[in-house]
């Protein structure tokens, strides 16, 4: 798709909602939620390498906060920062710097806990909004329940580029609860799934906003369709960047076959995958199952995926989180490739779901060779054996594939011979236990 007009280089954004937030008591973990937005409007690729509040380095958390570092052109990334021990009032300026020194900021006030707090409640909680073609368009309606009839809200759509431009709403504020009437138009868009966050907000609500994803599909309705995604090494649900990730249903591709290549191609003849509008390269197609890559770009948060066949469309929402760490296993419960090992010597296991790395990698690229230079998770990675912490010696991308790490790690000495639950974590998130037999 063509966004006219041409864009400049420097055309970013980066906004918060809300810029007052009020305190929320009963959450000690994060008594001041902000909802930080990052747009790109300009058409080129952005990579974010550091964050402030106030005076304070917070670049560690851009992927803890956003899912990834990086913006694809035409892209938007949505995120919370956590903010406390704090004493309201207070203000705050945020500042987003780009890799080339770009700078954004956004001032927001941190004010005390609301005397009566109300509540944002949408029904539903997710919108799916479906055309034949681009000649046709398609209502949904969304009602907005607040629980303090005399109390206001705002409501905002995200991506704020042309991506959302298929989006209009009814109304975008009012007092007490109320109805949207959201409205999609495929007129200058091509067959795909497309991608828009509502987000609403009331000053006095705890919590002060809610996210409403609504998904577009252009081009469905001719029996291709998507019935789950998986993580192959778990079965489990959630989306991570860069990850592999398996999509069942029916009428996917006209035919199976295996993909390979360094980058993975993005096509199997007509059959295409995006997530979040940005291209997922393929690794196997079939009538009923795809396997492919999400894209390093796509960040945290509800995510549409878009398979289309031959020029017909399927539609799936699914989660993404920055982490969601699952082991390789035998079939059987057991580590793959290495389920037997001394106590004191040093296995290997292979994990999906680790989330951004650094070098940044392409999407579709395959890791380079041990000799190289190690690409490594953006996260903080650990590995316990039987429940005991234990020393990791390597941790990377394994060499010629895509999406998967690699971890080399020494198992406790003190362990009792027999089987033993390998666990790893990536950003607080841990992965389903995996067993190794220590000898």
């Amino acid at each position: 798709m063509n966004y006219l007009p041409i864009p400049t280089y420097d055309q970013f954004s980066f906004t918060a909602a809300p810029l007052t937030v009020t305190q929320n008591t009963a959450n000690t973990s994060c008594p001041f939620a902000v909802q930080l937005n990052l747009d790109n409007t300009g058409g080129y690729w952005d990579l974010i390498s550091t964050l402030y509040a106030g005076t304070v380095d917070i670049s560690s958390q851009i992927a803890p906060i956003f899912g990834t570092t990086r913006i694809q052109a035409w892209a938007a990334l949505q995120g919370t920062l956590c903010q406390s021990g704090i004493t309201p009032p207070a203000s705050e300026y945020i500042y987003a710097i780009r890799d080339d020194g770009w700078t954004q900021q956004v001032q927001v006030n941190l004010v005390a806990a609301p005397a009566k707090p109300t509540t944002i409640t949408p029904s539903p909680t997710a919108i799916t909004l479906a055309a034949a073609s681009a000649s046709q368009t398609a209502q949904a309606t969304l009602a907005v329940g607040i629980g303090d009839s005399s109390q206001t809200w705002t409501a905002a759509v995200h991506p704020a580029n042309p991506t959302a431009g298929w989006l209009s709403v009814s109304q975008l504020s009012g007092t007490g609860s109320g109805q949207i009437t959201l409205t999609a138009s495929g007129f200058g868009f091509e067959p795909g799934a497309y991608r828009a966050i509502l987000t609403i907000q009331s000053p006095n609500a705890v919590p002060q906003f809610v996210n409403v994803p609504v998904m577009f599909v252009l081009g469905g309705g001719s029996g291709t369709s998507v019935a789950s995604v998986a993580n192959p090494a778990s079965g489990q649900t959630t989306g991570a960047p860069g990850m592999l990730l398996s999509v069942f249903g029916n009428n996917l591709a006209p035919a199976t076959q295996t993909l390979s290549g360094n980058p993975l191609p993005f096509s199997s003849g007509s059959v295409t995958a995006t997530v979040n509008g940005q291209a997922a390269p393929l690794l196997y197609v079939s009538q009923t199952q795809i396997n492919l890559q999400i894209p390093y770009e796509v960040g945290s948060g509800p995510a549409m995926l878009g398979i289309v066949n031959n020029g017909q469309v399927a539609g799936f929402q699914f989660q993404v989180a920055p982490s969601a760490p699952a082991i390789y296993t035998d079939g059987n419960g057991n580590l793959a490739g290495n389920p037997k090992v001394k106590a004191g010597g040093v296995a290997t296991l292979y994990l999906n779901g680790a989330g951004d790395v650094t070098p940044a990698l392409a999407t579709g690229a395959l890791a380079p060779a041990l000799t190289s230079a190690t690409i490594t998770p953006v996260l903080p990675l650990s590995v316990t054996v039987g429940g005991i912490q234990a020393i990791v010696q390597f941790e990377g991308l394994a060499p010629q594939t895509a999406g998967t790490t690699q971890v080399n790690f020494y198992v406790p000495a003190s362990l009792s011979s027999g089987p033993q639950p390998v666990v790893v974590t990536v950003n607080g998130v841990a992965s389903l236990p995996v067993n190794v037999t220590v000898q």
